[in-house]
C-alpha cells in the first residue's frame, strides 16, 4: 500500500489556496491537473514526488474524477485543498472510488496501517459552533483540507 496523496488541480499554472499544505500532510505526495500543470508543479515548494496530468482550458469535474480515481486507487488517503475546483471535485472522486468523503478538515493525516486497513486523523470544523473537533477514522478516504 502507498501513502497519501494530494490531488491540486490549477488554471494557467496558478496554485489554488491551500496547495502547499495539503502536498505537505502527503508527504510530499502530488498529482497536479489542469491547464499549465509544469508551471503549478515547479511552484510547489512542499512536494517531493509530482505527476502531472495536463487536460487543457476546459474543467470537466466528473472526467477529471473518473481519470483521477484509477490513477489513485492504492492511496489511501487522498487530499484536496479546499478550493473551489477542490470541493466540486472531491465528493465526484470519492464517488467514484467508493470511499467516504472527509469534509471541512483542518488537518489530515494518515497515521497507521494495521492489517491493511489505514488510519486517518483529522481535524474537523463544526461550523455550527465555530469549533474543532477531532476525529479518527478507519478505512481508505478522500478529503478536503
Amino acid at each position: 500500500m502507498t501513502g497519501p496523496a494530494a490531488v491540486i488541480m490549477v488554471r494557467g499554472g496558478r496554485l489554488p489556496t491551500g496547495a502547499d499544505e495539503a502536498v505537505a500532510e502527503a508527504g510530499g505526495n502530488a498529482v497536479v491537473v489542469g491547464s499549465g500543470t509544469l508551471e503549478g508543479a515547479a511552484a510547489l515548494g512542499t512536494a517531493r514526488l509530482i505527476r502531472w496530468w495536463e487536460t487543457g482550458d476546459g474543467f470537466a469535474p466528473a472526467a477529471l474524477a473518473l481519470g483521477l480515481a484509477r490513477t489513485l486507487q492504492d492511496h489511501p488517503l487522498v487530499i484536496l485543498p479546499a478550493s473551489a475546483d477542490g470541493r466540486d471535485v472531491a465528493p465526484r472522486l470519492a464517488a467514484e472510488m467508493d470511499r467516504p468523503l472527509l469534509a471541512g478538515a483542518e488537518r489530515v493525516a494518515l497515521t497507521s496501517v494495521a492489517d491493511g486497513r489505514p488510519r486517518v486523523t483529522a481535524a474537523v470544523a463544526q461550523r455550527d459552533v465555530d469549533a474543532l473537533v477531532d476525529v479518527t477514522v478507519d478505512g481508505h478516504r478522500v478529503a478536503v483540507d
